[in-house]
């Protein structure tokens, strides 16, 4: 395995359509390899850098 993201990620969206334009959104797949602690500092660490 080359890159963690083949296996697992947290992927931020921002929806652009219909009533849910402006609505910022994550994709979270942890390919089943992470603990509980490992993915919730990944995505705290993922939820700050798109907040800015």
């Amino acid at each position: 395995m080359g890159n963690i993201e083949q296996v697992a990620y947290i992927r931020p969206y921002e929806m652009t359509e219909g009533r849910a334009k402006g609505v910022k959104a994550f994709e979270v797949s942890n390919g089943g390899v992470l603990d509980g602690k490992d993915e919730i500092e990944e995505f705290e660490k993922m939820l700050k850098s798109f907040q800015g």
